[in-house]
């Protein structure tokens, strides 16, 4: 790899990693709670996006009623 090449990760390193610098002086469990918030936001935000998707309807709930009205 060149020299270049190498300014060039590290860079990319050192801007990937500037965000987290202050992750890296919380405690322990205030980096549990930021993981924890941050796992919780994405899975609830995956399920509304899937539900908006589907169009919000519950495919199972429509065949039951279908199949109850027969």
């Amino acid at each position: 790899m060149s020299k270049q090449n190498t300014l060039f990760y590290d860079y990319i390193n050192y801007t990937a990693m500037a965000g987290l610098l202050g992750f890296r002086s919380l405690p322990p469990k205030a980096k549990n709670l930021v993981v924890a918030g941050g796992l919780t936001a994405f899975v609830f935000g995956a399920h509304f996006y899937t539900m908006r998707v589907v169009g919000g309807t519950d495919e199972l709930q429509v065949l039951t009623t279908t199949i109850e009205k027969m």
